[in-house]
């Protein structure tokens, strides 16, 4: 049996020894930016080092507390919630979590605020992500 689902959005992505880079593209306070950031489908929420909190202008610790638990323990941060971008799809209201200490450097694209809401197809052998609202 053949299965077939139609995209709008196509994604050039990456793949290294930490896993697959997706492009994003933050709104903030100061400034948008395009990030990479790992995608990480176990994790609820996406992350942000505090560094780059601070330079797109977030108050980071005005933020609500949140205690993250990842595989080496729990991690403290402060979610806010912003706009981002996956190629052309905007997510609006997303949770983003930014860390309260300097030492975590890497951004992660969690699932919350975006995922429910697309048709998702990745195909890791083209570095290739898909992706169509799912009301589309």
């Amino acid at each position: 049996m053949t299965y077939r689902l139609e995209f709008s959005t196509l994604l050039k992505i990456a793949l290294d020894e930490n896993g697959l880079i997706v492009p994003l593209t933050i709104s903030a306070p100061i400034k948008d930016r395009q990030i990479q950031a790992y995608f990480d489908s176990g994790a609820t929420y996406t992350v942000l080092p505090r560094w780059l909190g601070d330079d797109l202008g977030f108050d980071v610790e005005s933020g609500t507390p949140t205690n993250l638990r990842t595989g080496s323990g729990v991690m403290q941060t402060y979610l806010h919630y912003t706009t981002f971008f996956l190629g052309e799809l905007s997510f609006g209201d997303v949770p983003v979590c930014i860390a309260k200490y300097h030492d975590f450097n890497r951004c992660l694209l969690g699932r919350e605020g975006w995922l429910q809401a697309v048709r998702f197809g990745l195909v890791t052998y083209d570095n290739q992500m898909y992706l169509s609202l799912y009301d589309e």
